[in-house]
């Protein structure tokens, strides 16, 4: 076993630590970055958390999925979960994505047995 530490906040704002070999930003949570401001203040405060030669670890969606004005696909994951399973879903039919400011409006759910 390894105990791993993780937060959950803003990516845009300071993280909580410094000097780490590796920090995660999972399920496309830097597609939710609408400014290159934004996006340039997340690199910058994952740069000074990281310990050198650390690695930054981004999760994003293909292209594909992002730039698709034809409808989007569902995709999600089981597991295991306090004595059940968690459902991680996201994508619906109804998903808008706007092609001039390039914004996808996703579904997220989570269902827990």
């Amino acid at each position: 076993d390894v105990a791993l530490g993780y937060r959950v906040g803003d990516v845009r704002e300071a993280l909580p630590f410094d000097k780490v070999c590796s920090a995660w930003l999972l399920l496309g949570s830097v597609g939710h970055l609408l400014t290159n401001d934004d996006a340039l203040q997340c690199f910058q405060n994952a740069r000074k958390a990281l310990a050198d030669g650390g690695t930054l670890i981004l999760e994003l969606p293909h292209p594909r999925e992002t730039f698709r004005v034809d409808g989007v696909s569902e995709d999600g994951w089981d597991v295991p979960f306090e004595g059940g399973d968690l459902r991680v879903r996201w994508g619906a039919e109804d998903d808008v994505f706007d092609p001039l400011t390039q914004i996808r409006q996703a579904s997220v759910a989570f269902e827990a047995d």
